[in-house]
């Protein structure tokens, strides 16, 4: 009775499996080590037009491959038979069927075995679905992306004990490849997000982690180019979609509008706003110990319309940006030096040490100047000293420099003046 019950069961269980598998909206197959068809569901016969008695017994490779990918299933069935694809393992894999009709299918199959006590593989099962219109779909998803300008690309993120540690490109449209240069799908891309002084890194981990997007302008380095790049990131399974573009020359065009409105044309110097504004947040920082002093510095060139009017307003251009360049010499690095308008010239000197250090400074400039020569005419400056005191701000300090200026001037040309608090 034991036995007969067993066998019932095991009847019943066999029954209950072929109804499951017949009414599987995936498709079954199953072939021998020769390739050799051994079952098919009614999926399959709905899909390939064919009927399971046309099927069963046939040739799986000449049955249902294309005649350019029969080698290539051979030589994957030749692998699973020797067990190169793991006796344990469900291979998964994309494949091209080719229906009655004649009509190419794109089927993405899950793929297992059963072996048999003497190793041997019995039988290859697998389960496939009908992608063909999904990947049709792709394809003109793609297309769609690959003809709009901006950059789209999906990023998987990359974990280490829970942990995002790095990112790698599953997808790049074509405007993507071509701004972002040689980066591969699958390649770690931490390095890369973290060029150029940006640290994409860390904000994509933010909106990974947090579902938060972003949207931020920030530079990174392409090859041996810092480009600027425009782009929104947003959550996308366990990774994100980013989508850019290139502002590089968005950014040049607005660092040139904010450079011209804050420097003069003609010189390339700080103007008289940028001037004023430098020498307010200078007066704020002022030092206040012993042996450090903060100045300005007004010069006027002596003489200069004689070059205009001997040799033209071109020669009286050139001879302006020659001395912008020789005060620029002649003071530090960290010092403001604008035009302030005309022929006439200031330098903030911030800690710039003692009163003589300044007056050495102011000597340079008058000796670089004197070294400029326009045709047969050779410069002359003079140059004013204000050193800084409690209760100046930009305008009275401005004022009791040009007042010294206009004293070195009458003076007889001896070392220049420094006007006190009082300018006296």
């Amino acid at each position: 009775m034991e036995v007969r019950g067993r066998v019932e069961d095991e009847a019943q269980y066999r029954e209950v499996a072929d109804k499951a598998i017949e009414t599987l909206a995936a498709l079954v197959v199953v072939i021998d080590a020769r390739g050799c068809i051994l079952r098919v569901n009614r999926a399959v016969e709905e899909l390939s037009g064919w009927s399971r008695d046309e099927l069963v017994g046939r040739d799986y490779m000449t049955a249902f491959l294309p005649s350019d990918r029969t080698n290539e299933g051979r030589a994957v069935l030749a692998a699973a038979v020797r067990g190169d694809l793991g006796r344990r393992h469900i291979n998964h894999r994309i494949s091209q069927w080719v229906t009655r009709a004649g009509e190419r299918r794109d089927i993405a199959w899950s793929n297992t075995g059963i072996w048999g006590e003497d190793g041997e593989l019995q039988c290859a099962i697998g389960t496939g679905i009908d992608i063909t219109d999904q990947l049709a779909a792709d394809r003109r998803l793609r297309h769609c992306l690959d003809v709009i300008p901006e950059g789209v690309s999906v990023l998987d993120a990359v974990r280490e004990g829970g942990r995002i540690v790095d990112f790698t490109v599953r997808y790049l449209n074509a405007a993507a490849a071509r701004m972002a240069g040689p980066v591969i799908p699958g390649v770690p891309m931490r390095a890369w997000l973290r060029s150029g002084g940006a640290d994409l890194f860390a904000a994509y981990v933010d909106v990974v982690e947090d579902d938060r997007p972003a949207q931020r302008r920030t530079d990174v380095l392409v090859g041996d180019r810092l480009v600027t790049f425009e782009l929104s990131a947003t959550k996308l399974d366990d990774g994100l979609v980013v989508t850019f573009r290139d502002a590089t020359e968005s950014r040049v065009t607005e660092d040139r509008l904010a450079f011209a409105a804050t420097h003069d044309s003609l010189t390339g110097l700080a103007n008289r706003p940028l001037l004023l504004d430098r020498l307010e947040h200078a007066l704020v920082r002022r030092p206040h110990g012993v042996g450090t002093e903060m100045a300005v510095l007004f010069m006027d060139l002596d003489g200069f319309k004689a070059v205009n009017d001997e040799l033209g307003h071109q020669a009286g251009d050139a001879t302006l940006v020659a001395v912008a360049r020789a005060i620029e010499a002649a003071v530090r690095p960290a010092d403001t030096v604008a035009r302030f308008g005309g022929d006439e010239f200031v330098i903030v000197a911030e800690d710039s040490g003692s009163s003589a250090e300044v007056g050495r400074l102011a000597g340079r400039i008058e000796f670089a100047i004197g070294e400029i020569t326009a045709g047969s005419l050779r410069l002359r400056a003079s140059v004013g000293v204000a050193v800084a005191v409690p209760g100046d701000n930009a305008d009275s300090l401005l004022r009791r420099a040009d007042e010294a200026m206009y004293r070195r001037k009458h003076s007889g040309r001896v070392a220049p003046r420094e006007a006190n608090s009082h300018g006296a």
